[in-house]
């Protein structure tokens, strides 16, 4: 079985994964809940809004399309793209993390992974300003990213033929 991503209706997420878990079908949305500033409100922050991961084999995809709030399985015309699980894993961790927010999509620089802390593990691509550092993990099937902040020093290369991203300011995701 792998892992496909599903294109949901606008704020059906949370539905469509009650949906599906209530089926057995394993899945997953990157989101987190935060207080509001207030205190009284639980919000819900999403990371790729529009979609939601789940791991199935092709033959159920009639049952899993069936679903309403479903708009689609992401793929290229009639050819739905398996997403490789160890992407689902690093965004998994880096947004159990709490460290995490969304930014652009980023698919070049320098290849890393982290050595040290909370993120231990994860791969992604290095993006640096003159004090900070992050790592950014891209869904390349979604163009879709997230990022977390990380010390410098628990970053190893993985690929030194490319050059680092150096930016003079952090990139709002707003």
């Amino acid at each position: 079985m792998n892992w496909y991503a599903l294109h949901i209706r606008s704020n059906c997420e949370h539905l469509v994964a009650l949906k599906l878990t209530a089926d057995g079908i394993e899945n997953f949305y990157p989101h987190v809940v935060t207080k509001s500033r207030d205190g009284r409100r639980e919000i819900e922050k999403k990371f790729m809004p529009g979609y939601v991961f789940c791991c199935f084999d092709l033959a159920q995809r009639t049952h899993i399309v069936a679903i309403t709030q479903v708009v689609g399985i992401l793929g290229s015309g009639r050819h739905a793209v398996a997403i490789p699980k160890d992407e689902i894993e690093s965004v998994r961790q880096i947004v159990s993390s709490n460290e995490a927010e969304p930014c652009p999509y980023f698919s070049t620089g320098q290849k890393v992974r982290v050595n040290q802390g909370a993120l231990m593990g994860i791969e992604g691509y290095v993006l640096r300003s003159e004090k900070r550092a992050w790592v950014v993990v891209s869904l390349t099937a979604t163009e879709r990213s997230i990022r977390a902040e990380v010390h410098p020093r628990s970053l190893e290369l993985i690929d030194q033929s490319r050059e680092p991203i150096t930016i003079a300011m952090p990139i709002n995701p707003d």
